[in-house]
């Protein structure tokens, strides 16, 4: 695959569901119900805990860091530092899925980041996560799932009733 960019990009990586994010990574954005759903995914279905990866390329927040970790996910976290644009691409263009945290602010419904274009070029799907009342804003063309931060119960049926989770050999 080309992105207008030109930057190429291969298959999801065999054997793993690598769940990434390109860029820095700040407490604001912090999916906490992501995490939480992951564990309980994890902790459901083993099979999908051998396949996992949370892939965090950049300069990602120590709080967002530690609620992988007490969520019981240090096993399937692997940290990147940063990467050259092109490169960084490159790189989540491998993966099962594009991780789109949103800001957790008043004006987040009304901002479509350009990060939102990037993930679309490299033609994975994308779990776009944010506060509530920003989905409407976010384009049908995502082809992954939205969920809401606040939403902890909702969000492993985004991940595992989506197009994403087709095609992994899970449950």
């Amino acid at each position: 695959v080309k992105t207008a960019d030109t930057v190429e990009t291969a298959s999801p990586e065999a054997g793993h569901f690598i769940i990434s994010h390109f860029g820095a990574f700040n407490r604001d954005r912090n999916p906490s119900a992501l995490w939480a759903a992951l564990a309980r995914l994890v902790s459901e279905i083993p099979a999908f805990g051998e396949k996992l990866k949370i892939r965090l390329i950049g300069q990602t927040d120590e709080t967002i860091l530690q609620q992988i970790k007490d969520h019981g996910l240090e096993k399937q976290l692997e940290l990147l530092p940063h990467l050259e644009h092109r490169e960084g691409l490159r790189v989540v263009g491998n993966s099962a899925v594009l991780l789109l945290p949103l800001n957790d602010s008043p004006n987040a419904r009304e901002i479509l980041p350009g990060k939102m274009y990037e993930y679309m070029a490299l033609g994975r799907p994308i779990l776009a996560i944010g506060p509530t009342g920003s989905d409407p804003f976010l384009p049908s063309a995502l082809r992954g799932a939205t969920a809401r931060r606040s939403s902890p119960k909702p969000a492993p049926a985004a991940i595992t009733h989506s197009p994403m989770w087709r095609g992994y050999n899970l449950p």
